[in-house]
């Protein structure tokens, strides 16, 4: 028997079916993107439980992010950046881009910011501005 959604359940459904649209033109690169919008589910409680998960709590991680997506020429590399800018949050993830760099990176926030680091201006065209709205960063 399917159980029906409770009124915190649906909201949190119809949450992450806003579904951001971009094009991105590049060449011979790795894109490997983290989040929290596929691998979830809703518990009783209404809150959505997803994979990705806080160190420091062994709890998922709520900090603003959907989605930290990474361009790089190394693959693994940009599977495991992905998921640690992730975990880091858009501050920290930007302060270790800054100085470390050797990447690209899209953080998709809840709140419907994109922020996207500089080398991506030129490749870079989000195509449903009407739900969200990017900045690119130094």
């Amino acid at each position: 028997k399917e159980s029906e959604l409770n009124a915190e359940q649906k909201k949190a459904v119809e949450g992450a079916a806003m579904i951001l649209s971009f094009d991105l033109s590049v060449g011979e690169t790795a894109v490997v993107t983290s989040g929290n919008y596929q691998r979830y589910f809703i518990g009783d409680d209404g809150q959505k439980y997803h994979h990705i998960l806080d160190p420091h709590t062994g709890r998922p991680i709520d900090n603003g992010l959907v989605s930290v997506t990474i361009l790089c020429d190394d693959g693994t590399l940009a599977d495991a950046l992905s998921t640690a800018m992730y975990v880091l949050g858009e501050k920290a993830a930007l302060k270790y881009w800054r100085t470390n760099g050797g990447f690209e990176m899209i953080l998709v926030n809840d709140d419907g910011r994109v922020v996207c680091t500089k080398g991506l201006i030129e490749v870079f065209d989000l195509t449903n501005t009407d739900k969200y709205n990017v900045t690119f960063v130094e």
